[in-house]
């Protein structure tokens, strides 16, 4: 079997470093070049002062940002996906018993429309227990999730509806103030974004030692 370090030691630089791109774009950019949006108080009128269109330097960076941005996401994504299928082979392989899903079905669950936002939570639980106690059959499917995952999946689950909720008000309202409510919401979305990559991270290498800790050593 394939040793999973490899493939965890490339996504956790790779969470690391989508982590940094965003916050380059969302505020280290935005706050050098001066072309955030300040709020000041006059008696009890709030002011919002926009300093007026952003310089062509720093429209261009920002591109870039988000180009380099959505291009990692493409390959974590995939990373990410290939590092849960050879998990759960090498659970399978260490013995454990009664798994409710197969490893391919622990990938092709998340792009099953509604599904998604309990399955793949449901499949990676299920290798955390048997993966850390070798547990097998009902012991294993009925097990509850630590609180890190808990805490990954729900926060991943609230940035995808905000997403999602921010283009479906942005279409209805057609308005491309940054005051917006869909504006807002997208912007909430990405903030998420930046600690859920360090919480997925954290899974994966959490994972990674408990599968590891159970495989034998090489004669």
């Amino acid at each position: 079997m394939r040793p999973l370090g490899r493939l965890q030691r490339g996504l956790s630089v790779g969470f690391v470093a989508f982590a940094i791109l965003e916050i380059l774009r969302q505020f280290v950019l935005p706050i050098a070049w001066g072309t955030h949006e300040r709020i000041a108080r006059a008696g009890d009128a709030v002011l919002v002062i926009n300093p007026g269109p952003a310089p062509l330097l720093f429209r261009v960076a920002t591109a870039v940002l988000a180009l380099a941005s959505a291009v990692l996401v493409v390959v974590l994504a995939v990373s990410f996906l290939r590092w849960l299928h050879r998990v759960a082979v090498q659970v399978r392989a260490h013995g454990a018993t009664g798994l409710r899903l197969s490893p391919d079905a622990r990938v092709w669950w998340w792009f099953v429309p509604v599904a998604w936002f309990w399955m793949p939570y449901r499949a990676v639980r299920e290798l955390w227990h048997a993966a850390g106690t070798g547990s097998h059959g009902e012991e294993v499917r009925h097990a509850k999730g630590s609180p890190l995952l808990l805490a990954w999946w729900t926060l991943g689950v609230i940035a995808g509806l905000l997403a999602v909720t921010s283009v479906v008000v942005g279409a209805a309202t057609e308005t491309a103030d940054p005051r917006s409510l869909s504006s807002a919401l997208r912007s909430t979305a990405e903030l998420l974004i930046i600690p859920e990559c360090f919480l997925t991270r954290a899974v994966v290498r959490r994972m990674t030692a408990r599968v590891e800790s159970r495989t034998p050593a090489p004669a």
